[in-house]
């Protein structure tokens, strides 16, 4: 009977976290949210996040969007980060998280899975482990949800899945599917901070890496019965009713000349928004639903406030314990604290403000140095 409780409440933060299973969306562009606000999103990623469609869509659909992502391995030093500090990426989206607090928070990181989840082997905040390589990513996304809780923001990261990798690069296929591996175990384990979205079912063909794919109703100028889009990209080298995907460079990058990066809409970045977008719309429709919800009414009678009194500590002071599952807790401990709140606004804040604090406490292993305190967070 507890094995039966425990698998299905498994299943059921495997579905909250990552929307794989959802029924499919029509073969449109996503609306709008309809909540009558304007939620906030930022995005973080590199050369392969659809920054022109997100813009594009974000607008259509009725929200804010801030661009943080850049072409190249922004992760791994040079563009926007100083030299000295080549490898901190994360404190940028650590100060976005704690000062800004946008509703949602989109990470789109693929070239990091192809340096094999570190920056050229140069040391990290969370090291590369090699018997265990999505440790780090791991350890990452679990210091940023920690840091969300600690600030009393409700930000939701949004974790975007990598495309498949060509055959001309198979050392990329390996770092990919850690990547995603490590997103999707996050995803499952906290599903009231974050939720992984698959864009691979209309970037490949049964799968597996493809530069073209079918016209879909949503792409530019699709036309039928004879089946075409997108005729002002169109070459002599596209299959009949299908358009390019991938681009002919090295990176394989979605502009459909071929030629690399474009600032502007392309026919991948159209199915990617649509999936990420759709996701979008459902949470913010259901943060909507949940916010609008009458608070329940108080007890009546002499007890009342004994009541108010007594459980006061508990629930809200903790709110990524609070929702984590049965299995959840079972498999990998929340990352907050639950023993007391006060490990929830220690902890946290000690990886914002000091983020070379490994010393006190090793959020990757979980284990805790001599000497230090017991309420290092569990391991990721």
């Amino acid at each position: 009977m507890t094995r039966r409780i425990v698998t299905a409440a498994l299943a059921v933060a495997i579905v909250i976290g990552s929307v794989g299973c959802e029924p499919p969306p029509p073969e449109t562009l996503p609306g709008g949210h309809g909540t009558g606000r304007t939620p906030l999103i930022y995005v973080y990623g590199d050369s392969l996040t659809p920054v022109a469609d997100y813009r594009e869509q974000a607008a259509r659909s009725g929200y804010e969007l801030v661009s943080e992502a850049t072409g190249g391995s922004w992760m791994c030093g040079g563009h926007q980060i100083p030299p000295s500090d080549a490898t901190r990426w994360w404190p940028r989206i650590m100060e976005t998280i704690t000062e800004v607090k946008p509703d949602y928070l989109i990470l789109q990181y693929q070239a990091w899975a192809n340096y094999q989840l570190r920056c050229g082997g140069k040391p990290e905040q969370f090291p590369y482990t090699a018997s265990d390589p999505g440790r780090g990513w791991r350890a990452y996304l679990q210091m940023f949800v920690e840091a969300i809780v600690a600030a009393g923001g409700e930000t939701r990261i949004i974790l975007v899945e990598t495309p498949n990798a060509p055959a001309s690069k198979p050392a990329w296929v390996e770092p990919m599917k850690i990547m995603d591996q490590a997103s999707r175990t996050m995803a499952a384990r906290m599903p009231d901070h974050i939720t992984f979205v698959p864009i691979r079912q209309d970037l490949t063909k049964n799968g597996a890496y493809t530069a073209f794919g079918p016209c879909k109703p949503y792409d530019q100028g699709y036309t039928q019965p004879k089946v075409t889009c997108w005729e002002r990209y169109r070459a002599r080298d596209w299959p009949v009713g299908q358009v390019r995907l991938r681009a002919g460079d090295n990176i394989h990058h979605w502009c459909p000349t071929g030629g690399g990066v474009c600032a502007v809409s392309t026919p991948a970045g159209l199915r990617i928004r649509r999936a990420v977008f759709n996701v979008l719309n459902m949470l913010e429709r259901s943060r909507s639903t949940r916010s609008a919800a009458p608070e329940p009414r108080a007890s009546a009678g002499p007890s009342a406030p004994t009541q108010t009194s007594t459980s006061a500590p508990a629930p809200t002071s903790d709110p990524a314990s609070t929702s984590a599952p049965a299995a959840t807790s079972t498999s990998a401990p929340a990352p907050a604290s639950t023993s007391a709140p006060a490990a929830t606004s220690t902890s946290a804040p000690a990886a914002t403000s000091h983020p070379a604090s490994a010393a006190t406490s090793d959020p990757v292993s979980g284990t805790t140095p001599a000497g230090a305190a017991s309420t290092a967070p569990a391991a990721p």
